[in-house]
């Protein structure tokens, strides 16, 4: 984990956590432009990260890949679409993806990023709305795709991609009693084959669990930690982990939060 602001200052600082010794270990920084707003993800033994915004207000396009096994960075191919920051990012399979965001127009397009030709291929158009601070989880072979906002307007939709067929479905909304998860830049990630969305830009911290096999939601309890927005969310094995972020008054946290969906919370 790495880049993001510090108050007024842009980060290029780069971390890694180990789970099994609850530690944090500084790695090689991230050698690009600082900035905030990028997306991030993973393939193999190697991490990716580009897009943003930098201090003088640019969007950005480039990307750059890390080595896990020599802590070493190397510019890779330019991101195949306009420059943008709010994007979403997923892997699947041997590729990664991204998507959406703050182009100055909010893009609908979708790129994917093969390693092994360091090039990017232009997916079928996103088919719902326009939206930057959505939401993007992997299960099994398909992304789920939802949450974020078009023009100030909160999007409760919630949508499937299939890479294999390259089609986007449509899925179950969020309902009223959902609403507190529409919003933008919010946090996701899947557990067991099911996905796990809290915090968006809002002030209620409920957990939601979507299962697929149903394409419903339920509750799973609150996050216990004190509410934030933009932070940064992950998965290791069977644990979910939420992390950083900061309040509209500018209080920044560098907390870490374990969830467990094996073990009951109480319900809000």
């Amino acid at each position: 984990m790495g880049t993001g602001s510090s108050q007024y200052n842009l980060l290029n600082d780069f971390w890694a956590y180990d789970q099994i010794k609850n530690a944090w270990v500084e790695k090689a920084s991230f050698p690009g432009p600082a900035r905030w707003g990028g997306v991030g993800f993973a393939i193999g033994d190697k991490g990716y990260i580009g897009l943003g915004m930098d201090a003088y207000g640019n969007r950005l396009n480039d990307f750059y890949e890390y080595s896990l096994i020599t802590n070493q960075w190397r510019r890779i191919a330019d991101f195949g679409g306009t420059a943008r920051l709010s994007a979403i990012s997923f892997t699947i399979g041997a590729k990664g993806y991204v998507g959406l965001g703050d182009d100055l127009h909010n893009a609908k397009d979708l790129w994917a990023y093969d390693p092994d030709t360091d090039s990017w291929q232009k997916m079928t158009t996103y088919t719902g709305p326009v939206r930057v601070g959505a939401v993007a989880i992997v299960i099994g072979t398909l992304a789920y795709i939802g949450t974020g906002s078009n023009q100030g307007e909160n999007l409760n939709d919630w949508w499937a991609y299939d890479p294999i067929s390259d089609l986007w479905l449509r899925k179950h909304d969020l309902t009223t009693d959902q609403s507190y998860l529409k919003g933008r830049d919010g946090v996701g990630f899947a557990i067991n084959g099911k996905g796990y969305v809290c915090l968006s830009n809002n002030t209620d911290k409920s957990v939601w669990e979507y299962d697929p096999v149903t394409d419903l939601w339920s509750t799973r309890g609150v996050f216990e930690g004190s509410y934030r927005a933009n932070s940064f969310g992950f998965s290791l094995g069977t644990k979910g982990y939420i992390t950083m972020g900061g309040t509209p008054s500018g209080s920044l946290y560098n907390d870490l939060f374990e969830f467990d969906p094996s073990i009951p919370q109480d319900i809000p």
